[in-house]
């Protein structure tokens, strides 16, 4: 074997070096074709050299022409941008002027001096215009007049009430007077002044006179009354006629001052015009001449009459530094034929001896890979008999492997077996002890379920419902019939069941409102009935807590829904908050309203603005 490898090996390397050989004489061959088309080209340029040579001589002359005209074509460029700027500074500041003038042109025509003609009459209009005029006067003259029969009036009304209650005292007196008469029964009637006795003529003539004078009084009351009456339609009507006027006659005043005021401003106006007027006047006159001498742009013409001197000096023209351009890319050419013939001149010597290197070193390697190619047959035959030596062997020694991977493989199958009855043994002695385990635990089941119960829905936890739902109907009721003054009441429902997505039943809290006697449930109630049912209900919730956890709740919150409620019931939620303030340290009430902001000593405001939201209390 170990020659057989050896032999294989050296057919390897003779192999690889014939490879080699075969690449090395591929190269050789290029290199020698290369070198001898260099050759060619180089003899066929230093054939041209005198034709190149003065293409050359020509490209230098025209590529010194174009340089020289390049860098003027340069220079003008640049005064002409010079130039260009400053005509263009010069028609800028002419534009800008003439705009000028025409602006102030048309402000002097269209703003100030029809402000200014208008002095004269402003000046009298403000003159006419400052008093108040008789119109203005007379209201306030009336309006005073009747404010003070307004006072009157009520002086009138405060005295003749006065006489109606003792009108109505002298009555009851004299009515009073009259029962002692006539409840004397038979018996002997006394004066009721002094007490003397009274015969019967005499007590009946006393009777008469009782109904004379109450009479009297009756007809003193009714025509006070009416006086009364009227003294009051009166000053009722004043009431309702005085804000009107007082109304009337401020819109008046203020129109009055508004016009007045506008008047000022343009007196002001039209005094300031007559300045400006004389101001612009000779601001005009001043454009107008710099426009007409060109003195507006001195610095700007003369720079620009500077620079249309030196163009012309300059003396550069366009169209012949296009032809020299042309000239110079027709004969670009020769400047490369130039290097190639230098390179020619320096490099033929060169190729030649390359080209004579490659071609005898291309036999060199062509002879010895002859003499390789014989050694490689013989070897090749040394190989045919040990390979069949080797056949042999490996069939041999992959026999062996084959037998002895059966034995282990045997003995694996005895070892598995072995742990398959001690594991049998094993699961017997633990399944009698998880019976036993399976009993007990069935056991601590029975028990877990009775707790689950006990604890469940239907449990305790049913039991405090129904403990605390009375209690929280109470307190409900109780707040509720604050706001809605015993108008409503709720009661609250437990125990009725439904079936959820999966078919249980589930305890749910019912709730029923009574109001005014008709029983409705609470997804009928509007939306103010249902802020009320639902302030109570929370406020009961943590009042009842309170209660059962021994400790006072410090901070209730009620965030607006004050919208749905009229100005009645806001005033007896507001009430009932009062009422509960001592059971929690401290109540907020967010609200918008500020009839409810009113009721509380105590006010954060909150002012939102772009930068931010800012508070103060109050």
């Amino acid at each position: 074997v170990g020659e057989l490898q050896r032999q294989q090996a050296a057919q390897d390397d003779v192999a690889q070096r014939l490879s080699n050989l075969a690449k090395e004489i591929e190269q050789f061959e290029s290199a020698h074709q290369t070198a001898q088309q260099q050759v060619a080209v180089f003899e066929k340029l230093l054939g041209q050299a005198s034709v190149i040579r003065q293409g050359a001589a020509q490209l230098a002359t025209a590529r010194t022409a174009f340089a020289r005209l390049e860098e003027a074509g340069r220079t003008f460029d640049e005064l002409e941008r010079q130039r260009s700027t400053a005509s263009g500074a010069v028609d800028v500041k002419r534009t800008l002027l003439e705009s000028q003038v025409q602006q102030l042109t048309s402000e002097i025509e269209t703003r100030i001096t029809p402000k200014y003609q208008g002095l004269e009459q402003l000046e009298e209009s403000y003159r006419q215009f400052s008093d108040k005029g008789p119109g203005l006067e007379e209201q306030e003259r009336v309006l005073t007049a009747e404010r003070e029969r307004l006072n009157g009036l009520a002086a009138q009304t405060g005295q003749l009430q006065g006489d109606l209650e003792r009108s109505a005292s002298e009555g009851k007196e004299l009515a009073a007077k009259k029962e002692l008469l006539n409840g004397a029964n038979g018996q002997e009637a006394v004066c009721p002044l002094c007490q003397t006795p009274l015969s019967e003529d005499g007590c009946q003539r006393l009777v008469e006179t009782f109904e004379s004078d109450i009479q009297a009084k009756r007809d003193e009351y009714r025509i006070t009354s009416a006086q009364v009456k009227a003294l009051q339609a009166e000053s009722l009507e004043l009431e309702v006629r005085l804000p009107q006027q007082e109304q009337v006659l401020a819109q008046a005043q203020t129109k009055h001052q508004v016009k007045l005021q506008q008047l000022e401003q343009q007196l002001q106006e039209a005094q300031q015009a007559g300045l400006d007027l004389a101001e612009a006047g000779s601001r005009l006159a001043a454009m107008q001449a710099s426009l007409g001498d060109g003195s507006f742009a001195d610095e700007e013409s003369a720079q620009l009459k500077k620079l249309e001197t030196q163009i012309q000096e300059l003396e550069y023209d366009p169209d012949t530094r296009q032809r020299t351009f042309q000239e110079t890319v027709g004969l670009e050419e020769f400047a490369q034929q130039e290097q190639l013939l230098e390179q020619a001149e320096s490099g033929l010597p060169g190729a030649k001896e390359a080209a004579e290197q490659n071609a005898a070193m291309t036999q060199s390697r062509r002879e010895e890979m002859e003499l390789l190619q014989s050694q490689a047959a013989e070897s090749k035959q040394a190989l045919i008999g040990l390979a069949a030596l080797e056949s042999g062997l490996t069939k041999a020694e992959q026999r062996e492997r084959e037998l002895g991977v059966k034995i282990q493989q045997a003995i694996e199958r005895q070892g598995y077996l072995r742990n398959q009855v001690e594991r049998k043994e094993s699961m017997g002695q633990e399944m009698i002890v998880e019976s036993a385990r399976l009993t007990e635990l069935q056991g601590e089941q029975s028990v877990y379920q009775e707790l689950s119960t006990a604890f469940g829905r239907q449990g305790v936890q049913a039991m405090l419902i129904e403990t605390v739902v009375p209690r929280l109907e109470n307190v409900t009721n109780e707040l509720l019939g604050r706001m809605t003054d015993n108008q409503m009441n709720v009661r609250l429902e437990t125990q009725r069941e439904r079936a959820s997505g999966q078919g249980e039943p589930r305890e749910t809290l019912e709730i029923l409102v009574d109001d005014r006697g008709q029983s409705r449930s609470y997804e009928m109630l509007s939306g103010g009935e249902a802020f009320r049912v639902n302030l109570a209900l929370r406020i009961a919730l943590s009042k009842v807590l309170a209660q059962r956890i021994g400790v006072p709740l410090p901070t209730l919150f009620i965030d607006e829904g004050f919208g749905t409620q009229d100005t009645v019931g806001r005033e007896r939620i507001l009430d009932m908050i009062n009422t509960i303030g001592d059971d929690f340290e401290k109540v907020l009430v967010i609200t918008h309203f500020d009839d409810l902001k009113d009721g509380f000593t105590v006010r954060i405001n909150v002012q939102k603005e772009e930068s931010g939201s800012t508070f103060w209390i109050d």
